[in-house]
C-alpha cells in the first residue's frame, strides 16, 4: 500500500465510509485535483495528516512511510518544502507544454534541468519517459516509467504503459490499459489512436473503422483518423471497396497520398505491409515545415517531402545506398 492508499483508508476508518461513494468519475477525478473530500470537522492535525498523504501532487505527500508514522506519533505535520524538487516539478511540467507543442530540443533541456534538480522526482521522470515515446525509444522510455512506479504506484501513466504494449506487440494488455486511460480521459484523441493502432495490427478492421469514424465525427485536431480508418476500411472484409478508394484520392493528407499510390502498385498480398498507419502527431497541422538533411562525402542535401521513400529502386526518394536523387 502506498501513502496515498494509506491516506484514503485512515479517512475511511474515521468516517466509516469511503469519501468518493456516489460520485461519478468525472467528480471523483475533480475532488481528488480539487482536494476537496477531506472533511472540515475532523481535528486540524487530522486534516493536515491526511491532506498532505492525499495532495495531488505527489511531491508534495509524504515521502515515506516513516514520515508518515512520525506525523501521526506527533499529532503534527512538518511542512518542510524540497526547493530543489519544486524546481524539478515546475521544470517537467514546462518540458511537457514544450512536447506538446513539438519543441523537442527545448523539451529535452528542461528534463536534464529537472533530472539534476532532483532525481526522483516523479514528475520529471514522467516527462523523461513520455519524451523518448516520443522520439521512440521505447527502452529508455520503460525505464524512466518504472522509476516513476518505483517511487508512487499510483502514478496515473496507464497510456504511457499502454503505448509501451502496444510497441511490445502486447495488444490485449495494450488494449486494456488504453481503455482504462479513456474511462477516465475521454478527449484523449492520442490514445484513441493508440487504440485504433491496437485494432489495426491485430487485424481487428471493423472496430478500428469505428473508432476513425467517431473521431472524425467529433473532429479530432489530427486528420490522422481519415487516413487509419481509410486502411482499415480498405484491408476489411466490407462490401464497399470503392468508397475508401474513392476517398483516397480526393484528400490531401499526405499519408493519403502515399497510400493511394500503394494502392495502385501492391499485390493484396503485399497490401499491408507496404500501407503506412499514421501517428497521431502527424496529422496535427504545423506551421512549420519539417527538415531532413542528409550529409555524406562533404555534401549535404534537405529533404522537405512530408513522406520520403528509402529503397534500392529509383523511384525512392533516398535511393542507391542512401544517397538522395
Amino acid at each position: 500500500m502506498d501513502v496515498y492508499a494509506l491516506g484514503i483508508t485512515l479517512l475511511e476508518l474515521l468516517r466509516n465510509s469511503n469519501p468518493f461513494d456516489g460520485m461519478s468519475p468525472s467528480e471523483i477525478q475533480r475532488a481528488k485535483m480539487r482536494h476537496e473530500f477531506i472533511p472540515s470537522d475532523l481535528e486540524r492535525w487530522v486534516q493536515d495528516l491526511i491532506g498532505k498523504a492525499t495532495h495531488p501532487t505527489p511531491e508534495l505527500r509524504f515521502q515515506s512511510m516513516q514520515e508518515f508514522r512520525e506525523a501521526i506519533d506527533s499529532k503534527h505535520v512538518s511542512y518542510v518544502f524540497d526547493r530543489s524538487r519544486i524546481q524539478s516539478h515546475a521544470l517537467a511540467a514546462k518540458a511537457e507544454k514544450l512536447l506538446a507543442r513539438k519543441h523537442v530540443a527545448a523539451a529535452s533541456k528542461c528534463i536534464s534541468q529537472a533530472l539534476y534538480a532532483c532525481p526522483d522526482c516523479v514528475s520529471a521522470l514522467i516527462a523523461a519517459g513520455r519524451y523518448n515515446l516520443f522520439i521512440n525509444r521505447i527502452a529508455e522510455a520503460k525505464q524512466y516509467f518504472d522509476q516513476a512506479l518505483t517511487l508512487n504506484p499510483r502514478t496515473n501513466i496507464q497510456k504511457e504503459l499502454g503505448w509501451l504494449s502496444l510497441e511490445a506487440c502486447s495488444y490485449s494488455q495494450a488494449i486494456s490499459l488504453l481503455t482504462d486511460h479513456l474511462q477516465r480521459n475521454a478527449a484523449d484523441y492520442d490514445a484513441f489512436n493508440l487504440l485504433l493502432e491496437c485494432f489495426y495490427r491485430t487485424e481487428r478492421y471493423e472496430v478500428g473503422m469505428q473508432v476513425a469514424k467517431l473521431m472524425v465525427d467529433e473532429t479530432a485536431p489530427s486528420d490522422c483518423f481519415e487516413n487509419n480508418g481509410l486502411l482499415c476500411g480498405l484491408l476489411s472484409n466490407s462490401t464497399d471497396e470503392e468508397s475508401p478508394k474513392r476517398a483516397l484520392t480526393k484528400l490531401r493528407n499526405p499519408f493519403i497520398c502515399y497510400n493511394a499510390e500503394i494502392l495502385t502498385q501492391a499485390t493484396p498480398e503485399q497490401l499491408k505491409s507496404l500501407l503506412l498507419f499514421e501517428s497521431y502527431r502527424f496529422g496535427i497541422p504545423s506551421r512549420k515545415m519539417n527538415t531532413l538533411t542528409i550529409e555524406w562525402e562533404g555534401r549535404a542535401q534537405e529533404l522537405k517531402d512530408p513522406v520520403i521513400t528509402v529503397g534500392r529502386l529509383d523511384d525512392n526518394r533516398i535511393s542507391r545506398g542512401g544517397h538522395a536523387r
